[in-house]
């Protein structure tokens, strides 16, 4: 590398250039910055500055996704000083960036942040920030993105701003996120607002603000040069499938598999059979859920055969749904291994395989993240009932009941009172069925009200004429 030290004007025009480059790229502006990119690489060869010229260089290989190349190419150039060695380390960040390897990243940009003279120091922070939650670790990812937000003459806010508000949705607090999509739709300027509009759209819905999320990704079709259409498409018809109007869903999953360039196909066709099993259409289910399988590239296996599987049971085809939810168990990545449990319990309760039944509901209480334990513990309690086995099947209701959050209450205080009449322990059952019909109205809802108070009626007869 030269040792030639330039001009303070070039340095100047040099980074400005790296600097446009770099925002036309994060406005997806590609054939802009690739131009620029070019006009950087021309200016530092024509002044004999080689490391300079390798920083435009590798954002040109960053254009084309040639992460390794990238990486390759400033491995040896960023040991040595020269102006631009901060901007170099950066490069270099986004590339080990786009192969995943997220530390060595951060390392970079930590690099190019120690490195005097390094100019875009907002920009380092919000890639660390977006590094950082690649490894899921969120408060981190969110303290690097206040700082670049913090960063004096940061030009990017608005984009600090999404990220964060992704940030915050990802662990779960999603109210933060609205706030933070919201500020990044106040920026004077701000180059991507149907992207926010479609993130706050997913934060509503993970919210089951169903009708607020609809709303935000209609915006964000609305929005001039938005580019995910068919990503809005799809999340629309997650919402209303929330909502249970499968048949909107149905239209909004088609919409998106109409839409030019959508490039989650294979997950539009398994959510459109989740929606005709919804609408209890299974034949329909079932291809659709096949059209997702046989997709290239489908990334999302598992969630069809556990959506092929629900379909074939409620067509009670049972022991192909226990098929289905065994290849989603066995699917390498699939996320909702509990539920494939539960519901492979359910389908055996209903085949009256009892034991087998209590296996896999006690299989999905033993995984990491089930989100239904107290629906486990009620069919676990529901199962061994039917098997006359009353004394354990109390003992799951009661868990179910135990269980924070447990949405049904009625009905284990419902099922608790049968288990208790089999036993003939009358004053229990009836008690049972007292707290199920107070849950009941606390609820303003029941599964079967009117049952339960025909049974109040029945046992108070009973104890009454003891």
């Amino acid at each position: 590398m030269s040792d030639i030290t330039p001009p303070e004007a070039v340095v100047k025009q040099l980074k400005a250039t790296f600097k446009q480059s770099r925002n036309a790229y994060g406005s997806g502006n590609t054939d802009e910055s690739r131009r620029l990119a070019l006009k950087g690489m021309a200016l530092a060869e024509e002044h004999g500055l080689p490391g300079e010229a390798a920083v435009f260089q590798a954002q040109l290989l960053l254009l084309e996704k040639r992460w390794d190349d990238t990486v390759a190419l400033l491995i040896p150039v960023v040991p040595r000083a020269f102006s631009m060695q901060g901007h170099a380390w950066f490069n270099m960040g986004m590339g080990y960036a786009g192969k995943q390897d997220y530390d060595r990243a951060i390392e970079c940009w930590q690099q190019a942040l120690d490195t005097p003279g390094y100019d875009t120091p907002g920009y380092a922070w919000g890639n660390m920030g977006i590094a950082y939650a690649g490894k899921r670790d969120y408060a981190r990812a969110i303290e690097c993105h206040q700082k670049a937000l913090d960063t004096p003459g940061f030009d990017t806010p608005g984009a600090a701003w999404t990220n964060m508000g992704i940030a915050y949705a990802d662990k779960q607090d999603y109210d933060r996120a609205i706030a933070c999509y919201q500020k990044a739709l106040d920026t004077p300027g701000f180059d991507w607002p149907g992207h926010a509009w479609a993130n706050m759209g997913i934060a509503y819905a993970d919210k089951q603000e169903y009708e607020r999320a609809i709303a935000c990704y209609q915006k964000a079709l609305d929005t001039p040069g938005f580019d995910w259409p068919g990503h809005a498409w799809a999340n629309m018809g997650i919402a209303y499938a929330g909502k249970q109007e499968y048949a909107r869903a149905i239209e909004c999953y088609q919409k998106s598999l109409d839409t030019p360039g959508f490039d989650w196909p294979g997950r539009a066709w398994a959510n459109m059979g989740l929606a005709y099993a919804g609408k209890q259409e299974y034949e329909r289910a079932i291809a659709c859920c096949q059209k997702a399988l046989d997709t290239p590239a489908f990334d999302a296996a598992g969630h069809a055969w556990f959506y092929m599987g629900f379909a074939y049971a409620g067509n009670q085809e049972y022991d192909r749904a226990i098929e289905c939810y065994q290849k989603a168990l066995d699917t390498p990545g699939y996320d909702r291994p509990g539920d494939a449990w539960f519901y492979t319990g359910s389908a055996y309760t209903s085949k009256r395989d009892f034991d087998r039944a209590i296996e896999c509901y006690q299989k999905a209480l033993d995984t990491h993240d089930f989100h239904m334990p107290g629906h486990a513990w009620f069919y676990m309690g529901f199962t061994y009932a039917r098997n006359w086995d009353c004394d354990r099947a109390i003992e799951c209701y009661q868990k179910a009941l135990d269980t924070s959050g447990y949405e049904r209450p009625g009905d284990a205080w419902r099922y608790m009172g049968d288990a208790y009449t089999v036993k003939q322990d009358l004053q229990k059952a009836l008690d049972c069925y007292r707290e199920a019909l107070a849950a009941y109205a606390r609820a303003g809802a029941a599964s079967d009200e009117v049952g339960t108070r025909r049974m109040c009626d029945f046992i108070q007869r009973l104890l009454d004429g003891q």
